[in-house]
């Protein structure tokens, strides 16, 4: 029956159908040609003291890979919650979100050793400019400072897919912006949220908003635009966006000459006023099991966000 349906359907409609041949073969023949790689990412996260104790884990897990298999060895050593599926996080292909990354330079071994912290921030380099994408550098503690700002020059003579993150509360980062908009591609401009000694950051919240206008200005002058940089403006104030987007008006910058940033969930309508007025937006999120003190830090920039971590 379903053959004798199917020639009743060809035979009355077939001469209304018309089919280009030679375009339907190149269709096939290009998707043919098009492929998605994709990869099977798994984890093993382990903690560690000092450099030493860093190097005595890491052999003992490489040598553990080898014997047992990468997941018996993370279900031993790993202190992901991911340990109990052999530390499996997922596939992940080419054609994925255009997604980028931050990371904090503890987390890449600052506190053990600077040249372990660099070996690892060029390996994260390497890769990302390889499917091009940026490495975002996040600001610390202030003593952290000169250590993160050495190692973000030092890098930058290599690699340009890397930015950086300035905090407004510091006295001191007008002076750094000078020095870094002369060879930084990438700035991230934040409020602040460590509690730092009132010489070394500004404690007023109006005098921080006032600089972090003032800073943003600076970020957005023509002649720094036309070298290739791009500010990024991690905010969540609604006057001070609005003030980046009369700035840019007023002096004829395209949206495309900046971004701002904010947090995924945090103000959701400005985030969807924002990209209604045309602006570009990034979603800024904590990955893994360090979320707590992420957020802790955003509520001290915002005690309204406490709902935020509530939810």
């Amino acid at each position: 029956i379903d053959i004798l349906w199917n020639n009743l359907i060809f035979n009355k409609f077939s001469s209304k159908i018309k089919i280009n041949k030679d375009d339907l073969k190149n269709q096939i023949l290009s998707r043919e040609n098009k492929y998605i790689v994709s990869y099977l990412l798994h984890e093993i996260v382990f903690d560690a003291s000092n450099k030493s104790d860093v190097d005595k884990k890491y052999k003992l897990i490489q040598k553990n890979i080898i014997q047992e298999g990468f997941k018996k060895t993370a279900f031993i050593h790993s202190i992901s919650d991911t340990s109990a599926n052999g530390g499996y996080l997922g596939w992940i292909n080419e054609s994925s979100l255009n997604t980028l990354i931050s990371v904090k330079l503890t987390q890449l071994g600052l506190d053990f050793d600077m040249d372990l912290c660099m070996e690892n921030l060029n390996q994260l380099l390497k890769l990302a400019k390889k499917y091009n994408s940026i490495i975002w550098i996040d600001m610390e503690e202030y003593r952290y400072l000169e250590q993160t700002l050495e190692i973000f020059k030092k890098v930058s003579e290599n690699y340009h897919n890397i930015g950086i993150t300035l905090q407004a509360y510091l006295h001191r980062t007008d002076q750094d912006l000078d020095k870094l908009l002369s060879f930084a591609t990438n700035i991230r401009l934040v409020k602040g949220a460590y509690n730092e000694h009132p010489s070394l950051a500004i404690k007023n919240k109006d005098d921080i908003d006032i600089n972090y206008r003032s800073l943003s200005k600076k970020m957005l002058e023509k002649d720094v635009l036309n070298n290739g940089f791009k500010p990024s403006f991690a905010t969540h104030d609604d006057r001070i966006i609005d003030y980046i987007i009369n700035e840019s008006e007023k002096n004829l910058i395209s949206s495309d000459a900046y971004e701002f940033n904010m947090l995924y969930g945090i103000r959701k309508k400005l985030q969807k006023d924002i990209l209604n007025s045309n602006q570009n937006l990034k979603i800024l999120i904590s990955y893994g099991e360090q979320w707590f003190p992420w957020y802790i830090r955003r509520i001290a920039e915002n005690p309204k966000n406490l709902f935020l971590l509530l939810k």
